[in-house]
């Protein structure tokens, strides 16, 4: 495991989290019942993505799904929505430093995830 990993995976037992890491190395937890994974991503020990994967089936028209992504892009800090073929996942792509304190932030991250969720929600059943 790499030395990111280990860090998610110790602050997430340390508060309590349940977690796995699968075979690609990536962290797979929930937080407030939803399902989040930390994407393993060696090759780039500074990046952090928490990912909130597959919140929206599309079908039919990408229309109403494509205009509550661009709600959430520009109405949450941080957030990225994004539609990779028929599904909308959340994420939250951000550089660490070579020290970080989880607790400064990680929290964080997971609750601006659910709100945005919640702003997608809101916007596709508008």
């Amino acid at each position: 495991m790499s030395k990111k990993t280990n860090l998610i995976t110790e602050w997430l037992s340390s508060e309590g989290y349940k977690h796995e890491v699968d075979s690609d190395g990536a962290v797979i937890f929930k937080y407030q019942g939803k399902n989040m994974i930390c994407p393993a991503d060696d090759e780039d020990p500074l990046f952090l993505r928490i990912l909130m994967p597959g919140i929206y089936e599309i079908e039919g028209d990408r229309t109403k799904a494509l205009e509550a992504i661009n709600s959430v892009c520009f109405d949450r800090k941080v957030v990225k929505a994004f539609a990779y073929e028929n599904t909308v996942h959340l994420s939250i792509e951000i550089l660490i430093d070579t020290t970080p304190d989880l607790d400064d932030f990680f929290e964080r991250c997971c609750d601006m995830l659910v709100q945005a969720q919640q702003v997608f929600y809101h916007h596709i059943n508008e």
